[in-house]
């Protein structure tokens, strides 16, 4: 966690903490992500830096103005959330088409299986 203290210089419990844009924008990897949740029309923005897919090591929640700004530097995009209607996360055009290829090819081999399965029922529905 302390590696990741080096991008927050005002650390706040309650409300916004203060982030280095430029060393964020220098460093930012598919491990770094902007969430976004919506609570009464006011949007919440939270910038999270994971060690592995399930291991974060930081998150704090930064202002609009912010978020803008590493958004708009590097060019993320916005994802909504399959889950939330409130929810997002903006990302880097990269880590989207790793996604898309990885959620592409899982789901080829989930058709395969499921051809095999399928295949499978009919031989023992024949015979019968």
């Amino acid at each position: 966690m302390k590696q990741q203290v080096k991008y927050i210089t005002n650390f706040e419990q309650i409300g916004c903490s203060t982030v280095d844009v430029n060393l964020i924008c220098k460093d930012w990897n598919k491990n770094f992500s902007i969430s976004t949740w919506i609570n009464e029309d006011v949007v919440k923005y939270t910038l999270i830096i994971k060690k592995s897919k399930n291991i974060i090591t930081c998150k704090t929640t930064i202002s609009k103005e912010q978020a803008d700004e590493i958004i708009y530097r590097l060019g993320l995009a916005h994802v909504k959330s399959s889950t939330f209607k409130s929810g997002g996360t903006y990302l880097s055009r990269d880590h989207i088409q790793e996604e898309i290829k990885r959620i592409s090819k899982t789901i080829e081999e989930k058709d395969a299986e499921l051809y095999i399965l399928k295949n499978l029922l009919l031989s023992y529905s024949k015979s019968l």
